[in-house]
C-alpha cells in the first residue's frame, strides 16, 4: 500500500502562477518571432517597374525662315524716283526692243547665271554705241561665292558694303568702246549692270535705295 503526500494548497497556487507568469513573459518573444517571420516573406503585390526611359520632350516648332527681299516687279519700281527721272530725261526710251539681245556681263558664265535666273531686265537706249543694261536677279549663295570669284579673277574690284559687295571695272573695248560692269550682291539677289559709253553718277546706288529701302 503507497502513501499519498499530497502537498499543501498554498504551494500548488504558487506554481500555476509562476507558470502563467513563464507564458505571460514568453507570449511577446513568440508574436516578435512571427511577426519576423511574417515580413522576410515576398509580397503577395508586383513591385512598380520604372519606366526604361522618360518620356519625349515636347518638339520645339521650327524657326520660321526669313522672306528676303522681294525683287520689284517693274523697272519704275527698281530706281529712286530721282534716278528714274534722270534716265527717263537724258536716256530714253526704257526696254526698247533692239536692246533685247544685251549682256549683262563680259564673263560668259556669269551672265549665263543671270539671265537663267529669269530676272527683271531694264535696259535703256537703243542697240548702238551708247546704252545701259540692268538685271535684278535672283542667285543662290553658292552662285554669288562663284560669282565673285570670278570677277575678282576677271580683275574686277570688289569693296565689301556691309553684308553686301560690290563689285566694278571699267575697260576700253571694241573701236574705243568704253565698257564698264557693276554687280552689286546682296543676300540672294543680284543687280547687274552692263554699259557702253556712258556713265551715270549713283546708278547703282540708286537701285539699292530703291530695292533695300
Amino acid at each position: 500500500m503507497h502513501t499519498r503526500i499530497s502537498r499543501p494548497v498554498g504551494q500548488r497556487r504558487k506554481r500555476g502562477l509562476a507558470a502563467a507568469l513563464t507564458f505571460a513573459l514568453l507570449m511577446p518573444a513568440l508574436l516578435a518571432g512571427c511577426a519576423s517571420s511574417a515580413s522576410s516573406e515576398p509580397s503577395s503585390e508586383p513591385a512598380p517597374v520604372a519606366p526604361s526611359s522618360a518620356p519625349p520632350a515636347p518638339s520645339t516648332p521650327p524657326t520660321p525662315v526669313p522672306v528676303d527681299t522681294p525683287i520689284p516687279a517693274a523697272c519704275e519700281q527698281a530706281y529712286s524716283p530721282e534716278l528714274l527721272a534722270t534716265l527717263q530725261a537724258n536716256h530714253p526710251p526704257l526696254n526698247d526692243p533692239s536692246m533685247s539681245t544685251a549682256t549683262f556681263s563680259d564673263i560668259e558664265r556669269l551672265d549665263n547665271t543671270i539671265r537663267a535666273s529669269q530676272p527683271l531686265v531694264c535696259t535703256w537706249g537703243v542697240a548702238g554705241p551708247i546704252g545701259i543694261a540692268t538685271a535684278v536677279s535672283r542667285i543662290a549663295e553658292q552662285q554669288a561665292v562663284s560669282a565673285r570669284s570670278a570677277m575678282e579673277e576677271g580683275g574686277f574690284a570688289c569693296t565689301p558694303l556691309g553684308d553686301a559687295v560690290s563689285c566694278v571695272i571699267q575697260r576700253e573695248g571694241d573701236k574705243g568702246f568704253t565698257v564698264g560692269e557693276s554687280h552689286y550682291l546682296r543676300g540672294t539677289i543680284a543687280v547687274s549692270t552692263r554699259w557702253i559709253n556712258t556713265s551715270i553718277d549713283g546708278y547703282t546706288e540708286g537701285m539699292v535705295a530703291a530695292i533695300w529701302g
